[in-house]
């Protein structure tokens, strides 16, 4: 199901499935002051937090870290076909893989969407 706001959507999919989509004004943290409640902001910031932790903190390479955020991808979306219950939480890690992929360039940006992101403007009728 794809949540629309009044700017649009940000969906997110992987292997060719939608696997969650936020409204573009939904605010992600309400709680941090001067956030701009965009999606999309949190998730580039939070993946370029994550990428440079895991190189610092664990001394995980590139290719280490691709492949753990592919394992989140496809359990998040393992789950989505059996029907079994997804968090709110689950949706968040996975866009913050999705955007780490995006980041260390095993996804590319390009308009056929099977793995990544999608931005959609308001559906007007």
């Amino acid at each position: 199901m794809i949540r629309e706001g009044k700017d649009g959507s940000l969906c997110m999919y992987w292997r060719g499935k939608l696997i969650c989509s936020y409204p573009l004004d939904y605010d992600m943290r309400p709680s941090v002051a001067g956030r701009e409640g965009r999606p999309d902001e949190f998730f580039i910031s939070q993946a370029n937090t994550i990428i440079l932790k895991m190189m610092r903190i664990t001394g995980f390479t590139i290719k280490e870290q691709i492949n753990h955020y592919k394992l989140i991808c496809n359990d998040t979306y393992e789950r989505k076909m059996k029907g079994e219950g997804i968090w709110s939480s689950d949706y968040e890690l996975f866009g913050v893989a999705i955007y780490a992929l995006r980041k260390l360039k095993f996804i590319n940006d390009d308009l056929h969407v099977r793995d990544g992101i999608a931005f959609f403007p308001k559906y007007k009728m």
